[in-house]
Order: C-alpha cells, then sequence, then structure tokens
C-alpha cells in the first residue's frame, strides 16, 4: 500500500501559516493598532474606553493557512468598556473606525468586524480584523455586527464569547499532543481543499468545528485515513431534512454546530444549490481519499493528493518513493503553533 504521509508533511510545511516567524509583521502591526485606539479613545474620557484585547480565530487556534493572494491576516478581538443599549453597534464601530484611520492604512467597516488593510504597491499586504465587543454586569460578551449602511435590523449586539470557543476547542486535545498536532494539520488540508475548489461559502470557523466534531485517536502517522474519516462523518451528517423556500423542494443539509454555542448552525445561510455542491464537492473528495487508501504507488498517490489540493501538494521524483519509508515526517510546531 501506498505510504504518502512524508509528502503530507511537506505539504503541511507548504500551506501552514505560522504564528511567530511569518506573522511578526502582523504581530507589530496588531500592537501599535491596540495602542493608537487606546490613545484615541482616551482623549473622551466620558466615550467607550479600552478595556483588553485577545487573539481569536485561526491564529488563536494555531491553524491558519497562508492565503491564496497573498492578504495575511489576524484576527484580535477587542473589548471596550461601554452599555450596548447606550451605543448602537454600528455607532461603536464609526468610534473606532475613526479612532484608527491613518494615511498608511485603509480602515473599513464590515458586518462582524473593523478592518484595518495595509497595501503595498496599491494591493492590499496584509489585514487586521478587529471584531469589537462590550460585556454587561453578568460577564456576557456581545459583539458588535453590521455594517455601516445595513438596515437597522442588521445593526446588532449579538452574544458571543470567543475566549470560551477557543478554549473549548482546544480544552479537547493535550498541549502539544499527537491528536492536537494532527487536528491541526487537518484543519488546514481542509481549508486548503476548500480554497482550491472555490467553496468560499464553507468558512473556515465551520471546517474547524467539524474536524473538531469529528476527529478521534485513529492513525496519527496516517493523515489520509484519518481525513477520510472525517470526510465520511460529515456525508453522513446530510440528515436534516429541509424545503427550499424559492423552489418549495425537499433536500438534506449539513448542520455544523459552533462548539460553546449551543444551537448556532454555521452552515444555515446556505442555500440549497450550495449545500449540494458542497456535497458533492466533499463526496469527490471521499474518493479521492479512497483512491489513495487502494493505491500501491506512492507517486500515483501523491498525484492523486496533488490533482485534489492543488499545486502545495508535492508529487515526489522517482528516487523518493522507492525507498523505504522508516519514519513519520512531521514539521515541529511546538506550543505556539
Amino acid at each position: 500500500m501506498a505510504n504518502p504521509q512524508k509528502h503530507y508533511a511537506k505539504f503541511h510545511t507548504n500551506i501552514r501559516l505560522g504564528r511567530y516567524d511569518e506573522e511578526s509583521t502582523l504581530r507589530e502591526k496588531r500592537d501599535l493598532l491596540i495602542s493608537a485606539l487606546k490613545d484615541e479613545l482616551k482623549k473622551d474620557p466620558n466615550g467607550p474606553q479600552f478595556v483588553e484585547y485577545f487573539n481569536q480565530g485561526s491564529y488563536a487556534l494555531g491553524t491558519g493557512i497562508k492565503p491564496r493572494n497573498g492578504d495575511y491576516d489576524i484576527d484580535v478581538g477587542v473589548l471596550l468598556d461601554c452599555d450596548k443599549e447606550e451605543y448602537g453597534s454600528v455607532e461603536i464601530k464609526k468610534i473606532v473606525r475613526d479612532a484608527l484611520t491613518h494615511r498608511n492604512r485603509t480602515v473599513t467597516i464590515k458586518r462582524p468586524c473593523v478592518t484595518v488593510t495595509y497595501l503595498k504597491n496599491g494591493i492590499p499586504d496584509y489585514h487586521v480584523d478587529l471584531p469589537i465587543y462590550t460585556e454587561d454586569d453578568k460577564g456576557n460578551m456581545y459583539l458588535a455586527r453590521g455594517k455601516e449602511f445595513s438596515s437597522e435590523d442588521l445593526k446588532t449586539w449579538d452574544i458571543s464569547n470567543p475566549n470560551e470557543l477557543t478554549n473549548t476547542i482546544l480544552g479537547k486535545f493535550e498541549d502539544d499532543s499527537d491528536l492536537r498536532l494532527q487536528f491541526r494539520r487537518c484543519t488546514r488540508y481542509l481549508k486548503q481543499w476548500r480554497n482550491e475548489k472555490g467553496l468560499d461559502y464553507f468558512k473556515s470557523i465551520a471546517i474547524t468545528s467539524a474536524v473538531y466534531e469529528h476527529i478521534t485517536d485513529e492513525d496519527y502517522d496516517n493523515d489520509n485515513k484519518v481525513l477520510l474519516s472525517i470526510v465520511n462523518k460529515l456525508l453522513n451528517e446530510f440528515i436534516h431534512f429541509s424545503i427550499d423556500p424559492e423552489t418549495s423542494e425537499p433536500y438534506f443539509r449539513l448542520v455544523i454546530n459552533l462548539p460553546a454555542h449551543e444551537g448556532v448552525d454555521l452552515l444555515e445561510k446556505l442555500t440549497k444549490n450550495q449545500m449540494e455542491y458542497l456535497k458533492s464537492k466533499i463526496e469527490d473528495l471521499k474518493s479521492s481519499l479512497e483512491a489513495v487508501n487502494e493505491e500501491l504507488d506512492t507517486l500515483e498517490a501523491c498525484k492523486i493528493l496533488n490533482k485534489t489540493f492543488g499545486t502545495e501538494f508535492p508529487i515526489p521524483e522517482i528516487h523518493e518513493v522507492s525507498e523505504p519509508v522508516t519514519q513519520t515526517y512531521y514539521t515541529q510546531e511546538g506550543k505556539s503553533a
């Protein structure tokens, strides 16, 4: 049987976005933005004040991949001391936008965050997403949602606890355990596959939550086997009956729940066509992974994976696959991964 594991490891190295070396510029910009925001908010002692910031998303989880267009990003949650009954969600984002506006960057209000983008030769080079939160007297956190010109019903404060989400997901795995490292690798593989297949609506948090839910300690030395197990479990979850509101046609949906937030379906907004196309692509992925499992030639197995995941999955030279594999090849990530 073919053994593509060391080539999976090279693939992982090719797509993996680190958190300390590769993103040092992002961290510097984050610290600069936080400092600027603090100083600007202090100028109005009666207005909202900065409380703290925290990393969230793939940066906090260690599941980031290199972006296709080179536009690197980091998610930084910002907690402000303000009353959500006094300040509207978009109003508070305007305050943050105005505080961070500078000639060397563009600042945009998006539905879930305020985005600060840095350009290089007129092209986005990297950006920092700043979701804005407030907290009530019971410790519940609320995320400011809505764009500047959204209708009023889309300008909301939504209950959200990103730190709890991060802690819940990472809490399933012991620090630096084989399972945590494999969780990160499989999450990255599926994100890269999503990008390769143009499934932009299959959001990263949905992929991360699916791997969190379905990964088990089956075989740390065989990522293809574990990834196939996750994919099979996903396909078995297309069991939620629904009716297309436009055509009244029945179909089955995949539901991926957000960990630590009961009742939040991360695929809720997908249409019937999007859901069915997603299923067809997951079925294609299953077929490819099964073919790799059945392939006797490692070179041929890597060709299948290259077609599945894109050019970042390496096709080895003949001499690389003619020698016996005597050890598992991994990129050591450590606690910073």
